[in-house]
């Protein structure tokens, strides 16, 4: 992402979070045209400017995080990495905890 998308997408997101509305930020690595479902994931902060997700995982990420909602506002990030995820709301709600821990 260059300088000016990224600029731009904080500032997107500084308004999504000041609504007061409950949200989920997904940051995802670079995005790939390669199938999904054949790489595990990494969740670890930073791991969105470095890595790359293909589109269909992406997608795949962010139809399984509508199940998950926060009582005020959730932001992970995403890239294909090692880690298997079998029960994803449960991944996804023990990344929530970990993010409110953080910020309470």
């Amino acid at each position: 992402m260059n300088n000016n998308a990224r600029k731009l997408a904080e500032q997107d997101e500084s308004t999504l979070v000041a609504s007061g509305i409950p949200y989920t930020i997904i940051r995802v690595g670079m995005l790939q045209n390669t199938p999904g479902g054949t790489q595990g994931f990494s969740f670890e902060k930073g791991s969105a400017e470095k890595g790359s997700l293909s589109k269909e995982d992406a997608a795949f990420i962010c139809v399984e995080a509508l199940d998950v909602v926060p009582q005020v506002g959730f932001t992970f990030e995403a890239v294909n990495g090692e880690e298997k995820v079998s029960d994803w709301k449960e991944r996804l709600t023990r990344l929530m905890e970990k993010s409110e821990q953080k910020h309470p």
